[in-house]
């Protein structure tokens, strides 16, 4: 007999991913040159394609520890703002410490769920970008769509995905080796894995485990797809109507 997947909990997951990301923030802080180096290339091209320049208000969306949020400000320069949301406390700090070594006072932090950014009272965006955040929502077409109420007339919105496993090596090689390790992997929404055989047995193949894994990323990085699309289009349409711009 067939067991049935346990019913996704929408509450306990955005419960569970916030202690996460608070507890891994200053991990994800000191990744921070190799997430630059790695997403750095792929970065520039959403802004550019997002027409960001001297002046532009943006918003940043899931902006984590903010290093693209620092780029988005150097871009803006003083007339220009920027706002960096996200629903981690701990991991957004290092949005605004980072802003304050850099002098940047053109930067704004706000804790936000990114599926309730409708709520936000603030004048109007030319841009909003996410980089590497709408995994995170559950619910993406409620996120996008409150994306696109805070954009202005003509504004753009940009997103960077990680593309399929196929073109992704970066993800799709530790995967696979994790899998040796784990009976069943269940994602719900794509988001969880889960039954682990026993905290016992991870233990003892943790470090030769860590050790393949290592020496797989280090020679790889993650390949992206940017999506873009203008405040007048459908959000429902995302799918079928972007502008989308392949990164290797």
């Amino acid at each position: 007999m067939t067991k049935n997947p346990p019913k996704f909990d929408v509450t306990q997951y955005k419960m569970s991913t916030r202690k996460q990301w608070d507890t891994a923030a200053e991990a994800w802080h000191r990744w921070s040159p190799l997430l630059s180096k790695w997403l750095g290339p792929a970065t520039e091209t959403m802004l550019d394609m997002c027409d960001i320049k001297e002046g532009s208000r943006v918003l940043d969306v899931a902006a984590g520890a903010g290093e693209q949020t620092l780029a988005v400000a150097r871009r803006i320069g003083e007339k220009g703002h920027v706002l960096a949301t996200d629903f981690s406390p701990n991991i957004l700090k290092f949005a605004a410490h980072e802003a304050e070594l850099a002098g940047l006072n053109n930067i704004a932090t706000q804790i936000q769920d990114g599926e309730k950014l409708a709520d936000l009272v603030v004048d109007p965006f030319d841009a909003v970008i996410s980089r590497v955040g709408l995994i995170y929502f559950p619910d993406q077409q409620k996120a996008l769509a409150g994306m696109k109420h805070q954009l202005r007339d003509e504004g753009k919105m940009g997103a960077m995905v990680y593309s399929t496993a196929d073109r992704n090596p970066f993800f799709s090689i530790p995967i696979s080796i994790i899998r040796l390790y784990v009976d069943e992997l269940i994602y719900p929404h794509h988001y969880r894995v889960s039954q682990v055989r026993s905290a016992s047995v991870i233990q003892k193949l943790w470090n030769p485990l860590f050790y393949r894994l290592a020496s797989k990323i280090s020679i790889l990085k993650p390949s992206m797809h940017l999506c873009v699309f203008h405040r007048q289009q459908n959000v429902y349409s995302l799918n079928r109507n972007l502008s989308v711009h392949y990164i290797k």
